[in-house]
């Protein structure tokens, strides 16, 4: 698939592309990322690879009974990077078996679905889907870590407050006398907004 931002050569002409379920994936090839010989440290490559949270790293392996070895051998500290949570070792032999492996960050909560014993795969298809869904699963579990919870919340209160800023103005004219009366009872803003959340998710609750 032809990469849309190509005007600057910043992410590279072509990207591998694809829907599972409704979700829409794009993928950061490294080799299909733009290539400099002047830069040795390959500054564009590391920035999309080092912001997404998962990464697939693809090992060449022509034995299938070194596949193992090789997978054992994969140390995830040595990327650095603040945002990648999750990597899935992947390796295929010449009999076209696909060995899976999956690191995660300690931080990153359990997910599914849960890998074979061993974790071999014969079927390109299978494994094709268990690879998506292993690692969307991954990625969502990853929010729920305290470096992105934080700031999923900031970014969150500074929706809100821009929110309430904006709509909040006329109301506050047009009822001065209710304001005034209650000043000292108003509260922050993102007291209110996590008030309505919790009582859109007992609402919610009781719907069902």
């Amino acid at each position: 698939m032809r990469s849309r931002n190509i005007e600057c050569d910043m992410t590279g002409k072509y990207s591998m592309y694809t829907i599972y379920e409704g979700h829409e994936i794009m993928f950061h090839v490294s080799t299909l990322l733009p290539y400099s010989r002047d830069n040795r440290q390959q500054v564009e490559r590391k920035r999309h690879i080092g912001n997404d949270i998962v990464n697939i790293v693809f090992v060449d392996v022509d034995d299938p009974t070194q596949s193992e070895t090789a997978h054992s051998l994969f140390n995830p500290t040595c990327i650095k990077s603040q945002f990648t949570h999750v990597f899935a070792v992947v390796s295929v032999d010449r009999e076209n078996q696909y060995r899976l492996s999956v690191f995660s960050d300690e931080a990153v909560p359990l997910f599914g679905p849960s890998l074979p014993c061993p974790p071999v795969f014969r079927d390109a298809q299978l494994f094709r889907e268990f690879l998506l869904v292993k690692l969307i699963n991954g990625e969502k579990a990853t929010f729920e870590t305290p470096t992105f919870a934080r700031k999923r919340e900031r970014t969150l209160d500074m929706l809100i407050k821009d929110l309430y800023s904006e709509h909040m103005t006329d109301a506050r004219m047009g009822c001065v006398l209710f304001t005034c009366s209650f000043q000292h009872k108003l509260w922050p803003v993102s007291q209110i907004y996590w008030i309505e959340i919790i009582y859109l998710l007992g609402r919610n609750k009781q719907a069902n």
